[in-house]
């Protein structure tokens, strides 16, 4: 072993870079103390390879398990992906089409699988609780000593997204129609590898869920060129094609992924109630919109 360096890009789990003369290797130190986590994320990402989507292989122990229990300490060692991460300012339409359809792909490839306990994502939220939760949040940012910028845009889009979750017209429930498969979970820029504007390598299994496919594209779509309509538009074309997916069901998804993504609290709970800073990476420095209105931009682009 000639050297190890920590990779600061993972919002959850740490990830430690391991050069082993000329090989580069991964070593994924987890959150979660549950071996079934582990298992999952393991079938998933086999039948995912089988399916031809491009997949790092975890190294066996000596015991034949993808993972190891170090003090406690969940952990799998990781082969490299191919090619390269391209961030997200510099996505193009190319990247967009190449990602979509290796959604498409990635979906077919997981279709068959059986519900063996993915997470579920249920979209119903009680109003008087998200406020609370959004107050208790306001007070521990307005409370920092030295806020920079990303903080100055987290606090401002705090106050947006609280205007708009304690407004009558914003919905609160949505039904989650459509089949359900398992899903990749977590399907964005930080975990996917480009080489020749292909996706050359999909990471980051952990998140494997039981959803409509509909809902990971529009949630994707979102993640990725929120605020890029037109690239976003090229993202779900690649998807609706490569699947056949019909517009009512992206529709239906996106009413759903609408409700969950104007609630969502996860980041800033992350950041300043728990100290998580590496998930930074995730507030936009750009003002709070309703998912609502960021997808009529975006359908305006899918028409053409």
């Amino acid at each position: 072993m000639s050297g190890v360096e920590a990779v600061l890009q993972g919002s959850v789990n740490r990830v430690l870079r391991v050069q082993v003369g000329q090989q580069t290797l991964y070593l994924r130190l987890y959150r979660s103390s549950d071996v079934a986590v582990l298992e999952r994320e393991a079938r998933v990402m086999q039948a995912a390879r089988l399916g031809g989507v491009p997949v790092p292989t975890a190294l066996p122990t000596r015991s034949g398990a993808g993972w190891l229990n170090l003090d406690g300490q969940l952990c799998a060692l990781f082969t490299a992906a191919t090619g390269v991460q391209v961030a997200r300012t510099d996505l193009t339409a190319r990247e967009a089409t190449a990602a979509g359809e290796a959604l498409a792909r990635l979906h077919r490839a997981l279709e068959p699988l059986p519900d063996l306990g993915w997470r579920r994502h249920h979209v119903a939220y009680e109003s008087g609780a998200w406020l609370a939760r959004l107050d208790a949040l306001r007070r521990a940012m307005e409370g920092l000593s030295d806020p920079d910028l990303t903080d100055a845009w987290a606090l401002e889009r705090l106050r947006a997204q609280r205007a708009w979750l304690a407004d009558p017209a914003c919905p609160h429930t949505a039904d989650l129609s459509g089949p359900r498969q398992t899903i990749h979970g977590d399907y964005h820029d930080g975990n996917l590898f480009f080489a020749d504007y292909r996706v050359s390598g999909v990471i980051d299994w952990e998140q494997a869920a039981w959803m409509p496919r509909a809902f990971e594209a529009v949630r994707s779509a979102h993640y990725m060129f929120g605020h890029v309509p037109t690239l976003a538009a090229a993202f779900l074309k690649a998807s609706l094609s490569g699947l056949n997916m019909n517009r009512p069901e992206l529709q239906a998804a996106a009413l759903a992924y609408g409700v969950q993504a104007d609630h969502n609290v996860w980041v800033l709970e992350e950041i300043y109630l728990h100290g998580n800073a590496r998930a930074c990476l995730f507030i936009p420095h750009a003002p709070f919109r309703p998912f609502a209105s960021l997808w009529l931009d975006i359908q305006e682009h899918l028409e053409v």
